[in-house]
């Protein structure tokens, strides 16, 4: 986690306060112990009026884990979420109004298929393969693989479907499997089949 990241963007969130509240900043640092009590006090080294769960009158919450950030929903400030995933973002924020963000645990998407491109240059057809598409990651990640050239594959697991056959069609149409956050595709589940099928195919991932 980047905890320069984290102050960067509480102190926007500050920004878009009202002005009474700037004036009585109080960043409330919720869920489990000891990692809430950690992470309030690096950020009392650099912002003013840090609190732990419920110790005082927060104007923005900061939640430690999937379950804290939403619970942290219902509070009624401005909450970000860290140490959870994307997918778990997803499913507590999912119509929720505004006033929430997340910096996820998992490595940015787009920085990965830099990498990807870096590592093996000959790459052409990147896979990707999810039971429930996010269509603005997809989005993103069309708009940088065709700056890089790279042509996305994006294959949908059906319900009922095997995970080997999938698999296997995905990577049959591609170089390489890049492994977005996914549950129903990727967990220590599924790694076993992930990695044999991969080496069938002779395809990175």
């Amino acid at each position: 986690m980047c905890w320069r990241r984290l102050i960067l963007c509480v102190a926007c969130w500050a920004l878009l306060l009202p002005a009474g509240a700037v004036a009585r900043p109080a960043w409330e640092v919720v869920g489990p112990q000891p990692l809430a009590g950690e992470l309030a006090a690096l950020l009392a080294a650099r912002l003013p009026a840090v609190t732990v769960n419920g110790e005082g009158d927060a104007v923005l919450r900061i939640a430690v884990g999937a379950r804290a950030f939403q619970a942290a929903l219902d509070g009624g400030v401005p909450v970000v979420g860290v140490a959870l995933t994307r997918h778990s973002y997803r499913q507590a924020s999912a119509g929720r109004p505004r006033g929430h963000t997340a910096l996820y645990w998992e490595p940015d998407p787009l920085l990965q298929l830099q990498l990807a491109r870096q590592v093996l240059p000959g790459v052409r057809r990147v896979g990707v393969l999810l039971a429930t598409p996010d269509e603005a990651l997809l989005q993103s990640l069309q708009a940088a693989a065709r700056q890089q050239r790279i042509e996305l594959v994006v294959r949908r697991r059906g319900d009922g479907e095997s995970l080997v056959h999938a698999l296997n069609a995905v990577l049959a149409d591609s170089d390489l499997l890049l492994a977005l956050e996914d549950p129903a595709v990727f967990s220590p589940a599924t790694a076993k089949t992930l990695l044999l099928t991969s080496y069938r195919h002779g395809k990175p991932v």
